[in-house]
Protein backbone atom coordinates (compact mmCIF):
# COMPACT_ATOMS: atom_id res chain seq x y z
CA UNK A 1 0.00 0.00 0.00
CA UNK A 2 3.00 2.30 0.96
CA UNK A 3 4.33 1.76 -2.04
CA UNK A 4 1.28 2.26 -4.38
CA UNK A 5 0.92 5.77 -2.48
CA UNK A 6 4.71 6.34 -3.73
CA UNK A 7 3.54 5.63 -6.91
CA UNK A 8 0.84 7.76 -6.80
CA UNK A 9 2.36 10.46 -5.52
CA UNK A 10 5.66 10.42 -8.02
CA UNK A 11 2.79 10.66 -10.75
CA UNK A 12 0.95 12.92 -9.49
CA UNK A 13 3.95 15.30 -9.69
CA UNK A 14 4.74 14.79 -13.22
CA UNK A 15 1.39 14.95 -14.39
CA UNK A 16 1.22 18.35 -12.79
CA UNK A 17 4.44 19.45 -14.50
CA UNK A 18 3.32 18.46 -17.47
CA UNK A 19 0.37 20.51 -17.46
CA UNK A 20 2.25 23.24 -16.24
CA UNK A 21 5.55 22.68 -19.03
CA UNK A 22 2.83 23.15 -21.27
CA UNK A 23 1.04 26.11 -20.20
CA UNK A 24 4.14 27.98 -19.38
CA UNK A 25 6.87 26.36 -20.65
CA UNK A 26 9.89 25.00 -19.15
CA UNK A 27 12.23 27.90 -17.60
CA UNK A 28 8.89 30.02 -16.40
CA UNK A 29 7.81 26.70 -14.32
CA UNK A 30 9.44 26.66 -10.65
CA UNK A 31 9.89 23.82 -8.07
CA UNK A 32 7.21 25.56 -6.19
CA UNK A 33 4.34 25.86 -8.96
CA UNK A 34 5.10 22.02 -9.33
CA UNK A 35 4.57 20.97 -5.88
CA UNK A 36 1.56 23.39 -5.29
CA UNK A 37 0.14 21.74 -8.55
CA UNK A 38 0.43 18.38 -7.45
CA UNK A 39 -0.74 19.23 -3.94
CA UNK A 40 2.69 17.68 -2.61
CA UNK A 41 5.33 19.00 -0.05
CA UNK A 42 8.60 19.39 -1.24
CA UNK A 43 9.75 17.13 0.72
CA UNK A 44 7.60 14.56 -1.09
CA UNK A 45 9.17 16.39 -4.30
CA UNK A 46 12.59 15.65 -3.17
CA UNK A 47 12.16 11.96 -2.42
CA UNK A 48 11.01 11.22 -6.10
CA UNK A 49 13.14 14.08 -8.05
CA UNK A 50 16.83 15.64 -7.41
CA UNK A 51 15.37 18.98 -8.86
CA UNK A 52 12.92 20.19 -11.56
CA UNK A 53 15.41 19.21 -14.45
CA UNK A 54 14.73 15.73 -12.81
CA UNK A 55 11.23 15.62 -13.37
CA UNK A 56 11.61 16.68 -16.91
CA UNK A 57 14.02 14.42 -17.77
CA UNK A 58 11.42 11.37 -16.99
CA UNK A 59 8.95 13.43 -18.97
CA UNK A 60 10.82 13.97 -22.15
CA UNK A 61 11.65 10.29 -21.49
CA UNK A 62 8.63 8.95 -21.04
CA UNK A 63 7.19 10.59 -24.72
CA UNK A 64 9.97 9.81 -26.96
CA UNK A 65 9.09 5.71 -27.26
CA UNK A 66 5.34 6.93 -28.52
CA UNK A 67 7.48 8.65 -31.04
CA UNK A 68 9.34 5.98 -32.15
CA UNK A 69 6.03 3.95 -31.88
CA UNK A 70 5.27 5.44 -34.83
CA UNK A 71 8.48 5.85 -36.74
CA UNK A 72 8.24 1.91 -37.02
CA UNK A 73 4.73 1.92 -38.06
CA UNK A 74 5.76 3.61 -40.97
CA UNK A 75 9.40 3.32 -41.82
CA UNK A 76 9.97 -0.07 -42.57
CA UNK A 77 13.32 -0.37 -44.19
CA UNK A 78 11.87 -3.81 -46.18
CA UNK A 79 8.62 -1.49 -47.53
CA UNK A 80 10.73 1.74 -48.37
CA UNK A 81 8.80 4.15 -49.96
CA UNK A 82 8.08 8.09 -50.04
CA UNK A 83 4.76 7.80 -49.05
CA UNK A 84 5.03 5.92 -46.06
CA UNK A 85 7.46 8.85 -45.10
CA UNK A 86 4.85 11.44 -45.97
CA UNK A 87 2.25 9.94 -44.28
CA UNK A 88 4.57 9.11 -41.00
CA UNK A 89 4.85 13.21 -41.06
CA UNK A 90 1.38 13.82 -40.91
CA UNK A 91 0.99 10.91 -38.15
CA UNK A 92 3.66 12.06 -35.67
CA UNK A 93 2.11 15.96 -35.83
CA UNK A 94 -0.79 14.20 -35.21
CA UNK A 95 0.12 12.46 -32.52
CA UNK A 96 1.88 15.56 -31.08
CA UNK A 97 -1.50 17.64 -31.62
CA UNK A 98 -3.28 14.67 -29.57
CA UNK A 99 -0.91 13.79 -26.35
CA UNK A 100 0.34 16.57 -24.06
CA UNK A 101 2.79 14.34 -22.80
CA UNK A 102 4.67 13.72 -26.11
CA UNK A 103 4.34 17.35 -27.33
CA UNK A 104 5.75 18.41 -23.90
CA UNK A 105 8.45 15.89 -24.15
CA UNK A 106 9.37 17.40 -27.99
CA UNK A 107 9.81 21.08 -26.43
CA UNK A 108 11.85 19.51 -23.27
CA UNK A 109 14.03 17.91 -25.89
CA UNK A 110 14.47 21.01 -27.58
CA UNK A 111 15.34 23.25 -23.86
CA UNK A 112 17.07 20.72 -22.27
CA UNK A 113 19.68 20.50 -25.46
CA UNK A 114 20.24 23.87 -25.11
CA UNK A 115 20.66 23.54 -21.20
CA UNK A 116 23.37 21.06 -20.62
CA UNK A 117 25.67 19.01 -22.32
CA UNK A 118 23.35 15.09 -21.99
CA UNK A 119 20.49 17.01 -23.18
CA UNK A 120 22.80 18.35 -26.11
CA UNK A 121 23.32 14.17 -26.28
CA UNK A 122 20.08 13.13 -26.23
CA UNK A 123 18.31 15.62 -28.81
CA UNK A 124 21.80 15.10 -31.32
CA UNK A 125 20.38 10.84 -30.73
CA UNK A 126 16.80 11.60 -31.47
CA UNK A 127 17.77 13.82 -34.49
CA UNK A 128 19.94 10.97 -35.53
CA UNK A 129 17.54 8.37 -35.19
CA UNK A 130 14.96 9.93 -36.93
CA UNK A 131 17.35 10.94 -39.65
CA UNK A 132 18.36 7.40 -40.20
CA UNK A 133 15.45 6.07 -40.11
CA UNK A 134 14.14 8.23 -42.80
CA UNK A 135 17.39 7.17 -45.25
CA UNK A 136 16.66 3.78 -44.50
CA UNK A 137 13.34 3.96 -45.72
CA UNK A 138 13.70 5.97 -48.88
CA UNK A 139 13.37 3.92 -52.09
CA UNK A 140 16.23 5.30 -54.56
CA UNK A 141 14.10 5.58 -57.09
CA UNK A 142 11.52 7.86 -55.71
CA UNK A 143 14.07 10.12 -55.58
CA UNK A 144 16.40 12.12 -58.02
CA UNK A 145 20.26 11.05 -58.49
CA UNK A 146 21.74 14.24 -57.30
CA UNK A 147 19.66 14.08 -53.76
CA UNK A 148 20.61 11.83 -51.25
CA UNK A 149 18.69 9.81 -48.76
CA UNK A 150 20.40 11.40 -45.75
CA UNK A 151 19.67 14.49 -47.31
CA UNK A 152 16.25 13.79 -47.41
CA UNK A 153 16.05 12.49 -43.89
CA UNK A 154 17.71 16.05 -42.61
CA UNK A 155 15.33 18.05 -44.43
CA UNK A 156 12.02 16.07 -43.75
CA UNK A 157 13.66 16.48 -39.60
CA UNK A 158 14.03 20.25 -39.85
CA UNK A 159 10.39 20.53 -41.72
CA UNK A 160 8.28 18.44 -38.85
CA UNK A 161 9.87 20.81 -36.36
CA UNK A 162 9.93 23.68 -37.97
CA UNK A 163 6.44 23.23 -38.59
CA UNK A 164 5.64 22.80 -35.17
CA UNK A 165 7.21 25.62 -33.77
CA UNK A 166 5.35 27.89 -35.99
CA UNK A 167 2.23 26.61 -35.87
CA UNK A 168 2.68 26.11 -31.65
CA UNK A 169 3.49 30.19 -32.16
CA UNK A 170 1.14 31.27 -34.98
CA UNK A 171 -1.88 28.42 -33.88
CA UNK A 172 -2.26 27.95 -37.12
CA UNK A 173 -2.76 24.57 -39.05
CA UNK A 174 0.41 21.95 -38.44
CA UNK A 175 -1.23 20.03 -41.55
CA UNK A 176 -1.40 22.82 -44.09
CA UNK A 177 2.19 24.10 -43.08
CA UNK A 178 3.60 20.23 -43.40
CA UNK A 179 1.69 20.46 -46.59
CA UNK A 180 2.99 23.45 -47.66
CA UNK A 181 6.42 22.52 -46.94
CA UNK A 182 6.09 18.88 -48.88
CA UNK A 183 5.15 20.57 -52.05
CA UNK A 184 8.60 22.85 -51.80
CA UNK A 185 10.56 19.43 -50.79
CA UNK A 186 9.13 17.53 -53.35
CA UNK A 187 10.21 20.09 -56.22
CA UNK A 188 14.23 19.33 -54.86
CA UNK A 189 13.69 15.66 -54.32
CA UNK A 190 12.01 13.80 -56.44
CA UNK A 191 12.32 13.16 -60.28
CA UNK A 192 9.97 15.38 -62.70
CA UNK A 193 7.59 12.50 -63.95
CA UNK A 194 6.77 11.93 -60.44
CA UNK A 195 6.28 15.17 -59.02
CA UNK A 196 2.42 15.16 -60.02
CA UNK A 197 1.55 11.94 -57.84
CA UNK A 198 4.30 13.11 -54.95
CA UNK A 199 2.02 16.56 -54.94
CA UNK A 200 -1.51 15.06 -55.24
CA UNK A 201 -0.61 12.26 -52.34
CA UNK A 202 0.73 14.57 -50.09
CA UNK A 203 -2.82 16.92 -50.78
CA UNK A 204 -4.72 13.97 -49.86
CA UNK A 205 -2.79 13.14 -46.81
CA UNK A 206 -3.13 16.49 -45.39
CA UNK A 207 -7.11 16.75 -46.47
CA UNK A 208 -7.39 13.26 -44.80
CA UNK A 209 -5.57 14.65 -41.07
CA UNK A 210 -6.76 17.60 -40.99
CA UNK A 211 -10.43 16.36 -41.37
CA UNK A 212 -9.76 13.86 -38.93
CA UNK A 213 -8.07 16.64 -36.66
CA UNK A 214 -11.10 18.66 -37.12
CA UNK A 215 -13.78 16.10 -35.89
CA UNK A 216 -11.69 15.68 -32.91
CA UNK A 217 -11.57 19.05 -31.91
CA UNK A 218 -15.80 19.14 -32.46
CA UNK A 219 -15.86 15.65 -30.42
CA UNK A 220 -13.66 17.18 -27.41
Amino acid sequence: MAQSRAEATRQRIIDAAVVLFAENGYADTGLNDITAAAKVTTGAFYYHFASKESVANVINGDGWPKAVEVLERWLDPAKASLENIVVMTFALSELLKQDKLVWVSNHLNQSLGLLSESGRVEFKHRADTFVTRIADSIRPSDIRDDVTRHEVGNSVWMIVHGCHLLSDALEDSVFQRLSDSWRLLLRAIVPAESLPYFEQFVTRTAAQYGRAHATTEVSD
